[in-house]
């Protein structure tokens, strides 16, 4: 589960396991609500005409259970939140699904939020990476640099993969 500053930003990801069951389920849930006619003629991302209250879904709902250790040890180890003093929750979730290869998101922000999160639940094996942006381009950026570090760096890759979960400021 490492922590790493970028451009200073922090990502947190861990790889987690799930239970068959619930893996199961969750990926059915994903394929209720991804409509099949925008699947098949899109190319590129699509959340489709899923809504974005997704973990209300009880099926969805037993998958983000099984991820709560996982948030507590961000939040509270790495980040070192009071989670006495403070109240997190869910404001929106969707399913997301990639249809080809070489299509991807567009550069945006989750506005409203303090954290989002990515989970992986398949991955195909030519799948892209997540890619952070550095937010502020500086002048100094454009400069040769002898040696990279947390700070020069203008983007940050992430690469998609099963059973990942990445969750990083929105």
């Amino acid at each position: 589960m490492p922590v790493e500053a970028w451009f200073p930003a922090f990502v947190y990801f861990e790889d987690v396991e799930f239970p068959p069951a619930i893996r199961a389920e969750a990926l059915e849930a994903v394929r209720e609500q991804m409509d099949p006619d925008t699947i098949e003629k899109h190319t590129g991302i699509t959340a489709s005409v899923a809504r974005n209250d997704f973990h209300h879904d009880p099926r969805i709902a037993a998958l983000l259970e099984s991820l709560k250790p996982t948030f507590r040890r961000c939040f509270m180890e790495e980040l070192q939140i009071d989670l006495t003093q403070v109240s997190l929750s869910i404001g929106r979730c969707w399913p997301v699904i990639q249809i080809s290869n070489g299509s991807s998101g567009i550069k945006h922000h989750h506005r409203g939020g303090t954290f989002s999160s990515v989970l992986y639940l398949q991955v195909p094996e030519d799948a892209g990476d997540l890619e952070f942006y550095k937010e502020n381009s500086f002048l100094c950026d454009a400069l040769p640099k002898t040696e990279l570090n947390m700070l020069s760096f203008q983007t940050a890759r992430y690469a998609a993969k099963e059973d990942r979960i990445l969750i990083f400021p929105s």
